[in-house]
């Protein structure tokens, strides 16, 4: 919209402006429903804005997610604490599920009347008003004839002029267009305006343009015709978009070349059509080739018009498009050429060229020149890596490879981002597919290592085809490695990803689990929700739940039909989206009953931190009781205006976890209550078998409902055949696995039992086989022969086997044949059962074996795993039909064995319920209410600051965390738990950057300013008030005198005076106790802004009558500067005062002198111009606006930069002090911080809305900002860094802490050590002395000596001050690892040589221990000396006992030491617990490893890279590994629960170190940094205290939170 259209629009539908008032008075003080028909999002918005000068009313604008109209009002009318004058609803058009949203507000019509008594007016467009027709024909007629609002003909054609215009050149030439090849085709994105007009606004313009019977001429009909191709460009409408497409295209190639050059035009058409054919092979599989060469016939013309231009640039941009389909149709030749043409083009783009030698590397193992791609592979990996190193991004990258002889270029970060996302893990890929087919079994380590890189950096929704390889690659080597438990993993994780795609009709035998991707999230797909075949059922139970009378639904049925998948997958998802009278459906999902309370308060904590706009805070009372959870509930249900639906799976374990009627009372009585609520449902599903016990709830809460009515339960059983057939055309049909009507039928007909029933499980294993063997017809199926639902589930079966490995199969079936039965039963078998009856049979079984065989069977949907009253699991088949199975393949023996154990177990079943019953009263008896209580709010407090944090809410994370911290002080708890709370503090103290939160004013908050000497703040708000608070945030005085509201306050420049500018067109000049000086009137507007000159006795106001005005102090008035065409938004000083800078809703900057001349103006924003200041120094000028955009400015006018980022309206700026940093905030609801390049330094996240003001204080330090979320904020704008020690010059290798833990000790590659004092951080001292890399480091016990092991071959003893005491010298090779013995009197040394040597501390030797086969890189001692542990490149750890050195016997040197076999690669670091009990040890396989007298106990799982160093801390409880891939992982002993993650170092990490206490950390990296880490929980807390200090002195919270830190304090 261009400034001279404005006045025409306003005075065209100035009738119906007129009726929109008229309605808004009439309707005053009661409900009334106004509609408003208008087909243009910009008329919306400016005939709001002009209403707005003369009405008061509130905007609520709609988002894609809305469900519920009346929520959305609501939601309004709650922020505001009182009723507004009217409301306007926007933003109909985004709405994703209109219907849904009409139909709520449809049968909840007759609540608008009582709970909005004010109008409501409704803005659509013609498409919504049909829509609101159809769905809401009642809500409709509370209204009269749409007030209609039209587009002047002739600004219409003339903005469609101008959208042509620029239309086509700025796909070719758009930054966006550069990243079109990555991941699935899309359409070139277009700037805003269009992107508005193509997207929801062209069919009304030319539905307008037809009813004026406007004659457009060809270019601009060419044009549209096009645009409405791109709007059609949708899979429902493709055959249009192409015909749109291809009349556009002709018109342009007949258009005379002579007259005008319309190559853009035809090159931007055949792009297009190349992308719909190219969309079209992705939707229509069976047409998948024959597409792709239609695409690449487009294409090549396309690059053709581009190279007749000779525009390199084009041509560079765009020909991956070209490579990509050739890549697909495998055209090697043909993509050879172009991608040795790429090379050519991309010198200057190191990420293109990346690409290029990708393509090279593909085409290079097509033609099966595996060195050569190997080799081509590693430099597309180089020039990425070359690519991330020049623009810093930071994080690790996991390369191993040296960067290329390339100089070095600008490169963007959101192409390497983009590449790094869609590219590099095919390059990986590729290197290791190259490595694995040169057939050597030495580079198949290097290859899983390829292939494991690809896997992590694949993301398979973007690229599918290429992770499904990865993965078959993986499972193949994994398994030809023996390596079976992680080969199932993977192909578990294929299954998962298959299954959320939509490529597999059936799920087998095990349940639907949500797909984890790469990046973390966690998500079941719309697909899956019908891969269970229950859509029929979760229809009937959505259906059911969202009638009012009923409150509660029991689901029941055998175990295996699938009441599980159904609500995970099915029921659960489907609420989300249901609405019932106007409400939004909250489900939460419970399975844990042993702390029910704090289950559901972190399911709804859950589900609310992911929304995009949680609650800021969770008010729970601790305790928590049935009582306190209902009221949270119900207050939740009221405030969001949802209800909420409690959904209890597996109910049954609530009766094993809680085993006598006291314990079970609570939980009875909150149900009770819940079905008392209104807005409260309740879903229990459960085992047939369990339903008798919903009676004994029924009977001791007196429920007045019969709970086995039909209208309560709802049975889940198997299918009919009428179902099942249903069933499989349902699921082959969306999988596009197409089935024979024959095979169909006789399908059924083997599947129906004898009952007329069909399993669903087994329609589920057979159809999985089917699928896997793709067996579509009938006479492939009858091929196998007479049984052949029997013969698959064999395949199944045997499928399963296979999969524990050739060695494990005979175990496999042993195991299955010990859990079936001759009769119907399927026993139970304990772990040390199966153990016993496998001993009788012979078998000797390996533990680690055993649990391989029971995790891959369990894993499969073979078995069940059944949790028991006090922690043990018994195991069971998880059906009968396979117990036949197993039993009809024989193996001899077998049998006689099975008897010999039914006798048994008939012999002892009374003993084993007698144990039972035992275990759980002794477990009721050890479970004390207060102690339960306790731990369940630590708990709770520890996922409140999670989540709070997840939400962007640092400060209530912080405070959560606190009272955790402050209760586990009070309350013996696990270590476990105890470290939860620690890590819950760390995290949120470092992630903080909030310092105060101010929540006084009753409405939104307009603008907040620091003053000039930093000791006052000032707000201003739509309360009508001003108020002035401290520094701190205590109040100090409230400023009332304006008639509505202000807009806007600033302080003078001796920080003496406050100035206030207000809607009621006044200014105000008040003193700082509150006395109102003088008011400046003579604004015929509303007064957006005013300003204080910093030199003078001057200040400036700007309006909405479209003027800026000069003012002296006293209050008189000196000018009126006039140039703008619409309000003026914002006015601001230069630091010398000589210049003003005003910004406009006309589109431009003014800039003045304070003469009043007005010498540049600045027009580049495609809309309003909210905001401008001026840089420190006076220089620059930037602005932001409504196009979400921010420039840069000179004073001569010169645009310099603008910055791209923020995703709404920009509304506030500010620079730092020093000119460095300029802050932005907006509608987006975030604060961004900037250097003067563009580059985005930071975001900070917090506010709940629009972010309304923004300043810095005096020193640079903090940022205030103010929010119509009706808060101020304090941020800090530096973060609670990690301290760090710099100095070193290249990589630490090692640093190791003094036994007092004053002082540290690195080792780096610049053959130094360097002495640090841990208190105040500096280097004490730097010991030279080592030629070359220095490795390894130690402190003797007694902190008197220093032990260094160097690259140059020796051992070297130092005096803490840095003086030589003895080099220790016969190490042939690089020496990587030196320790002191506990008692100090000797060391032992490891290198390159494979050998330990073993030393008095006088440098003589003592012998060395042999027996390593490659570089042994790690050594230590066990506390009581009396082993050592070395690991090594062997891949193995070796444990030798010193016992012999203790007694002086010479011959321990003999030994080759206890082998332990386990890691898969190089064993880089050992370490020995406090204990002595534990070894961990860590390795390039990924893993650390857990043992126990040599017994490996677990495998740790994390890391994304080789481990390089292990070191147990925290009270010997925790092990701290760091890694390749930059990170600190925290694993709980003793079963290695991954605790927490640190992150920090850029690349990797060699060496963590914990000191004396155990609760400080010290560790080294490649970056050339030691970290420090704090890990001290009274330290923590007392930070923790001191930083939210002023919040708790003046924040609004109770009494009880203020006390938080009382200890402190004193």
């Amino acid at each position: 919209m261009y400034q001279a259209d404005l006045l025409e629009i306003v005075t065209h539908n100035q009738t119906a402006l007129n009726n929109l008032k008229r309605a808004l008075t009439l309707g005053r003080g009661q409900f009334s429903l106004i509609l408003v028909r208008c087909n243009y999002q910009r008329l919306t918005q400016l005939l709001l804005r002009d209403l707005a000068q003369t009405q008061h009313f509130k905007v609520v604008e709609l988002s894609a997610h809305s469900r519920s109209l009346t929520g959305a009002i609501a939601s309004c009318q709650t922020a505001l604490e009182q009723a507004p004058p009217a409301v306007m609803v926007t933003g109909f058009d985004q709405v994703e599920a209109l219907d849904v949203l009409f139909k709520a507000a449809n049968v909840g019509r007759n609540a608008l009347l009582a709970k909005f008594p004010y109008p409501v007016m409704l803005w659509m467009n013609d498409a919504v008003l049909q829509d609101l027709t159809l769905y809401a024909a009642d809500l409709k007629s509370f209204a009269a004839v749409p007030i209609q609002i039209d587009y002047p003909i002739q600004p219409l054609i003339e903005a469609l002029h101008r959208g042509a215009g620029e239309l086509f050149t700025h796909i070719l030439d758009s930054q966006d267009s550069h990243f079109l090849e990555y991941g699935a085709p899309t359409l070139p994105s277009l700037s805003h305006h269009l992107k508005v007009l193509t997207e929801h606004e062209l069919p009304f313009a030319i539905a307008d343009l037809t009813q004026h019977a406007v004659q457009l001429d060809g270019a601009l009909q060419a044009s549209l015709t096009f645009l409405q191709g791109r709007e059609a460009h949708t899979p429902g409408r493709l055959k249009v978009a192409r015909e749109y497409y291809e009349e556009s295209l002709a018109y342009w190639l007949q258009t005379d070349k002579t007259v005008e050059d319309t190559s853009d035009q035809q090159a931007v058409l055949l792009l297009h059509l190349g992308l719909w054919w190219q969309t079209h092979a992705e939707l229509q599989r069976s047409t998948y080739f024959a597409s792709c060469r239609q695409a690449r016939r487009f294409y090549e013309q396309f690059i053709d018009v581009l190279r007749q231009q000779n525009n390199s640039d084009r041509a560079a941009t765009f020909i991956h498009i070209l490579a990509e389909v050739l890549q697909k149709l495998e055209d090697w030749d043909a993509l050879t050429t172009l991608a040795n043409e790429g090379l050519e083009l991309h010198q200057t783009d190191v990420v293109r060229l990346a690409r290029d030698y990708g393509y090279l590397a593909e085409a290079a193992l097509a033609n099966e020149d595996w060195v050569d791609a190997q080799h081509l592979a590693t430099e597309a990996l180089n020039f990425l890596a070359q690519a991330v190193k020049s623009t810093q991004i930071s994080g690790s990258n996991g390369f191993d490879i040296s960067e290329p002889d390339t100089p070095s270029v600008p490169v963007s970060p959101q192409a390497v981002v983009l590449a790094l996302r869609y590219h590099q893990g095919r390059y990986y890929f590729l290197r290791g597919q190259a490595k694995l087919r040169q057939g050597e079994f030495p580079l198949f380590d290097a290859a899983l290592h390829d292939l494991e890189n690809a896997r992590q950096r694949t993301e398979p929704r973007h690229d599918f085809p290429l992770y499904r390889d990865i993965l078959r690659n993986l499972q193949d080597l994994y398994f030809l490695k023996q390596r079976y438990l992680e080969a199932f993993a993977v192909k578990q994780e294929q299954r998962q990803i298959e299954n959320f795609m939509g490529l597999r009709a059936f799920i087998g035998a095990s349940a639907i689990q949500p797909y984890r991707s790469p990046s973390g999230s966690q998500s079941i797909s719309p697909v899956e929700m019908r891969a269970s075949g229950r859509q029929q059922a979760i229809e009937h139970l959505v259906g059911r739940l969202m009638q009012p009378q009923h409150t509660l639904v029991i689901i029941h049925g055998q175990s295996g039909v699938g009441k599980s998948s159904l609500l995970s997958s099915g029921l659960v998802p489907a609420l989300k989206q249901a609405t019932s009278e106007g409400r939004t459906t909250l489900p939460l999902l419970v399975r844990n009953y042993l702390s029910w309370e704090v289950s559901i308060l972190q399911a709804l904590q859950q589900v609310t931190s992911s929304q995009p706009a949680a609650p800021p805070n969770f008010q729970v009372s601790f305790p928590i009781t049935h009582e306190s959870l209902l009221t949270h509930l119900r207050q939740h249900a009221q405030d969001n205006y949802q209800q909420i639906v409690v959904v209890f799976d597996q109910f049954e374990e609530f009766f094993f976890e809680r085993p006598n009627i006291e314990q079970r009372r609570s939980l009875y009585y909150f149900l009770r209550d819940c079905l008392n609520n209104p807005y409260i449902k309740v879903v229990l599903a459960l085992r047939d078998d369990y339903l008798h016990y919903l009676l004994e709830w029924e009977r001791r809460a007196a429920l007045d409902i019969d709970i086995l009515s039909q209208d309560v339960r709802y049975y889940l059983g198997n299918f009919t055949p009428q179902e099942c057939e249903a069933v499989i055309r349902q699921l082959t049909d969306n999988a596009q696995f197409y089935l024979e009507e024959s095979l169909i039928t006789a399908l059924v007909a083997d599947l129906t039992a004898d009952d007329d029933e069909v399993r669903p499980i087994e329609l589920q294993v057979v159809g999985a086989e089917l699928q896997r063997e793709n067996i579509t017809t009938l006479r492939r199926y009858q091929q196998l022969g007479a049984d052949p639902v029997k013969v698959l589930v064999r395949r199944f079966l045997n499928r399963v086997v296979r999969d524990c490995g050739p060695e494990n199969s005979t175990l496999a079936r042993t195991i299955l044949y010990l859990l079936s039965d001759e009769s119907t039963t399927r026993p139970l078998k304990t772990r040390a059962e199966l153990e016993e009856s496998l001993e009788s049979l012979g078998l000797l079984v390996d533990p680690t074996q055993l649990s391989l065989v029971l995790e891959i069977l369990a894993e499969s949907g073979l078995l069940f795993e059944s949790p028991e009253v006090g922690g043990s699991v018994r195991y069971q088949l998880t059906h009968d039909y396979l117990a036949d199975l197993v039993k009809q393949q024989d193996m001899p023996g077998l049998m006689t064995v099975l008897q010999a154990e039914r006798r048994r177990r008939k012999q002892t079943e009374t003993q084993l319920r007698t144990a039972l019953q035992e275990q759980a009263l002794a477990l009721a008896q050890a479970t004390e209410e207060r102690y339960r209580a306790e731990t369940a709010e630590m708990q709770a407090l520890a996922s409140v600051s999670q989540a709070l944090l997840l939400s962007h809410d640092g400060l209530g994370a912080l405070l959560e965390a606190l009272k955790g911290a402050q209760q586990s002080q009070l309350t013996p708890v696990s270590a476990y738990l105890q470290n939860q709370i620690l890590f819950r503090l760390w995290q949120a103290f470092h992630t903080v950057r909030e310092k105060n939160r101010i929540h006084a004013h009753q409405d939104w908050v307009l603008s907040a300013c620091f003053s000039p000497d930093g000791q006052y703040l000032a707000s201003s708000s739509d309360d009508g008030t001003l108020r002035l608070w401290n520094s701190r945030g205590k109040s100090l005085q409230v400023f009332s005198g304006h008639q509505g509201s202000v807009l806007d306050v600033a302080f003078s420049h001796d920080s003496q005076m406050l100035g206030s500018a207000g809607d009621d067109f006044t200014v105000r000049l008040w003193d700082v106790s509150g006395h109102c000086l003088h008011i400046l009137t003579g604004h015929t507007g509303s007064v957006n802004s005013l300003a204080f000159s910093p030199t003078h006795r001057l200040l400036a106001t700007a309006s909405n009558d479209h003027t800026v005005r000069l003012w002296t102090q006293d209050g008189q008035w000196l000018k009126t500067l006039e140039g703008h065409l619409d309000w003026v938004r914002s006015v601001a000083f230069s630091a010398d005062g000589q210049y003003l800078v005003s910004g406009s809703e006309d589109g431009t900057l003014c800039l003045w002198d304070t003469e009043g001349e007005r010498l540049r103006v600045m027009s580049s924003h495609a809309g309003w111009v909210l905001t401008a200041v001026f840089s420190p120094d006076g220089q620059h000028i930037a602005s932001g606006g409504d196009d979400h955009l921010i420039k840069l400015w000179n004073l001569n006018g010169e645009l310099l930069q603008y910055f791209e980022g923020h995703q709404n309206w920009v509304r506030a700026l500010c620079f730092s002090p020093d000119g460095t940093r300029l802050m932005s905030a907006g509608d987006d609801q975030t604060i961004q911080v900037w250097d003067l390049n563009g580059k985005l330094l930071d975001t900070v996240r917090g506010h709940r809305s629009s972010v309304l003001s923004l300043d810095i204080n005096p020193q640079g330090s903090q940022l205030i900002s103010a929010s119509d979320d009706n808060t101020i904020r304090l941020w800090q704008l530096a973060c609670q860094d990690v301290p760090r020690l710099t100095g070193h010059h290249g990589i630490v290798w090692d640093v190791c802490w003094q036994p007092d833990g004053t002082r540290l000790v690195s080792a780096g590659a610049d053959q130094t050590l360097r002495v640090w004092d841990a208190n105040n951080r500096e280097n004490a001292h730097t010991i030279h002395g080592h030629t070359s890399s220095v490795y390894s480091v130690d402190w003797s016990p007694d902190g008197g000596a220093i032990a260094s092991a160097s690259a140059d071959h020796t051992v070297k003893l130092w005096t803490p001050d840095g003086q030589p005491l003895c080099t220790f010298q016969g190490h042939h090779n690089a020496v990587w690892s030196v320790k002191f013995s506990p008692d100090g009197t000797y060391l032992a040394s490891a290198g390159s040589d494979r050998n330990i040597r073993l030393w008095y501390a006088d440098g003589s030797p003592l012998g060395q221990l042999c027996g390593h086969e490659g570089t042994v890189w790690t050594v230590d001692f066990s506390p009581d000396g009396r082993y050592l542990v070395s690991g090594s490149e062997d891949g193995t750890l070796r444990r030798w006992s010193l016992n012999g050195l203790i007694t002086g016997d010479g011959s321990f040197t003999n030994q080759t030491g206890d082998i332990f076999l386990g890691h898969t690669g190089s064993v880089w670091a050992v370490a020995v617990s406090p204990d002595g009990e534990t070894i961990a040890s860590a390795g390039s396989d990924n893993t650390v490893r857990l043992w126990h007298n040599g017994e490996l106990m677990h495998t740790l799982r994390g890391h994304h890279d080789w481990v390089r160093s292990v070191s147990f801390g925290l009270g010997g409880h925790v092990v701290v590994s760091a890694s390749d891939d930059g990170t600190l992982r925290f694993w709980q002993l003793p079963d290695g629960q991954l605790l927490h993650t640190l992150t920090g170092h850029r690349g990797i990490i060699w060496q963590a170190s914990f000191d004396h206490t155990s609760e400080h950390l010290a560790s080294a990296g490649a970056d050339g940094q030691v970290r420090l880490w704090n890990l001290c929980l009274e330290d923590l807390m007392r930070q923790g205290c001191q930083w939210l200090s002023d919040y708790l002195a003046y924040g609004d919270l109770t009494e009880t939170e203020r006390l938080v830190c009382e200890d402190y304090w004193q």
